[in-house]
């Protein structure tokens, strides 16, 4: 392939990205107001900073430590741009251009055939993953450099698989666990075909992840962190803690998850699965390569895992899925015409046409939730930051402000780094840091405050029993120490209609999509 094809294949790519990350002037994820207001004060107060006081009832506030420090580290030259939502709209179209050109050069050194078409099949397949390319966050990056060091195991390039397991720990502390899974699925494999077992691209992966943690300030700190990100959360799902986290983090289920997006991705799957167990019935394996075989075990056994996680722990899992189920039946594909060139050669009109009609399928599906869902669905951070600049502007320097929603913080934030917030990021920072702190914000969250005798209530503990029942005011004044409260009528009309008639609260703004509640 000459220089000008690469060229193109970027270009092309490119303009993909652009058109889909320019053509709605929301952020579609709140998350990435966060990420580039962390990458700023790091700009304004040095790279060793670890102070993070604006979450107040968090784990991070008391342990001190960034779990996504090289991912902030990353986006600083995003924060010299004086509009900063464009920043993120622009560092959005940055790295989705380069992780789907990227994985295109992966899927050709892996010499899967038509790797233009799989790029394109993974960037529309899914319209979950598809969303990940619309948003600043640091799972695309974790995405790329998981396949890099599938890769690069697979190749045996032990100080490559070193570099991108480092990588991928410094971006994205709390997934380091997956290039170590990876490795030792591709060990596993290959010792079964090579008949001896080779132990050096586990420790060059884990030896990464080892640099990749210690490489940020305060890394005991946070270690901890992404151990409650990981294990705890895992554990408050198990136990039922109520926590209202995003819907990426639960288990798919829904029966729209499902037919749009999972039964399509089992149909590939599936088909690969047949073509292959097809040709180790007619034995027409043989003639690959101990490296070609390792890459379709492995790619199907790490597709199969991810799967089950996609199912049985949270749906965010289908990134990896999606992305191994592609690189598997790439390389069953790729193997199919290689072995049949003249066969494949008799029906390629049909086999254009219908991979032709496959992508108007998928683009179909696709395009409807980014062109319309993700736009309707998505907070538009323009309606928050009024409130955001009425609190900064007359509100004392770390006054902390009550919100009842974990993702409030990142809009607030990023438009107004004087006062402190409750809670951010993720819920299990403030359930691990207090439990009973966490179950008091869940019954404002879900709108259901109890009323007794002309006095409204939460609860600190799940049931709620005699003895934990505290009063609403007390909680947002004592517990969470709140000098103000900020809180959207539309999302939660019952506590908006509390503060606006206790005479213990002070609307000092209001607009149709935002209140801001001074406690008296």
């Amino acid at each position: 392939m000459n220089r000008h094809s690469w060229i193109l294949v970027l270009v092309t790519l490119a303009v993909l990205s652009g058109a889909f990350q320019f053509y709605s002037p929301k952020v579609f994820d709140p998350d990435a107001f966060y990420h580039i207001t962390h990458a700023k004060i790091y700009r304004a107060e040095g790279l060793t900073s670890s102070e993070f006081p604006w979450v107040q009832f968090s784990v991070i506030k008391n342990l001190k430590a960034d779990i996504w420090y090289g991912f902030h580290i990353l986006l600083i030259p995003l924060t010299f741009f004086s509009n900063l939502v464009f920043g993120i709209k622009f560092g959005s179209f940055l790295l989705t251009t380069a992780v789907l050109f990227l994985f295109y050069v992966l899927l050709k050194k892996m010499a899967i055939r038509w790797p233009f078409f799989w790029v394109l099949s993974f960037f529309f397949f899914i319209p979950d993953t598809h969303f990940r390319f619309l948003v600043l966050r640091p799972h695309l990056a974790t995405f790329i450099l998981s396949i890099a060091v599938f890769y690069l195991a697979v190749k045996k390039k032990y100080g490559a698989v070193f570099l991108a397991a480092a990588a991928l720990s410094f971006v994205h502390l709390a997934l380091s666990w997956v290039p170590m899974l990876i490795v030792l699925i591709v060990l596993i494999v290959d010792s079964y075909f090579s008949k001896k077992f080779e132990i050096k691209p586990a420790l060059a992966a884990l030896a990464g992840l080892i640099v990749g943690l210690v490489a940020r300030p305060n890394f005991i700190g946070a270690l901890k962190i992404a151990y409650v990100q990981v294990a705890d959360l895992m554990l408050a799902k198990f136990n039922n803690v109520p926590l209202r986290f995003g819907s990426e983090l639960r288990p798919a289920s829904s029966l729209s998850l499902i037919t749009h997006e999972i039964v399509p991705l089992l149909i590939v799957l599936c088909l690969g699965i047949a073509i292959f167990a097809l040709a180790l019935k007619r034995k027409t394996l043989n003639n690959l390569s101990e490296v070609n075989k390792t890459a379709i075990i492995g790619s199907l056994t790490v597709s199969i895992i991810f799967g089950l996680l996609t199912f049985l722990v949270a749906r965010r899992a289908i990134d990896l899925w999606v992305g191994f189920t592609f690189i598997f039946a790439g390389l069953v594909f790729s193997f199919l015409t290689d072995r049949y060139t003249n066969y494949i050669q008799r029906y390629r009109r049909a086999a254009v046409v219908g991979g032709i009609v496959l992508i108007l399928a998928i683009l179909s599906n696709t395009l409807y939730y980014s062109l319309f869902k993700y736009p309707r669905q998505s907070p538009d951070h323009r309606n928050f930051k009024p409130a955001a600049e009425w609190l900064k502007n007359n509100s004392k320097e770390g006054q902390i402000v009550f919100h009842a929603y974990w993702d409030n913080f990142p809009i607030l934030f990023f438009y107004n780094q004087k006062n402190n917030y409750i809670n951010g990021m993720d819920p299990i920072f403030l359930h691990a840091f207090d439990p009973s702190l966490n179950i008091k914000l869940y019954f404002f969250i879900i709108d259901k405050l109890l009323s007794i005798e002309n006095e409204v209530y939460t609860c600190g503990a799940n049931p709620c029993v005699p003895g934990t029942v505290v009063s609403a005011y007390d909680a947002i004044k004592k517990d969470f120490k709140a000098s103000y409260v900020f809180v959207e009528p539309s999302r939660n009309p019952k506590f908006y209609h509390y503060l606006k008639n206790d005479e213990r609260f002070k609307e000092t703004f209001a607009n149709p999509y935002a209140s801001v509640f001074e406690v008296l």
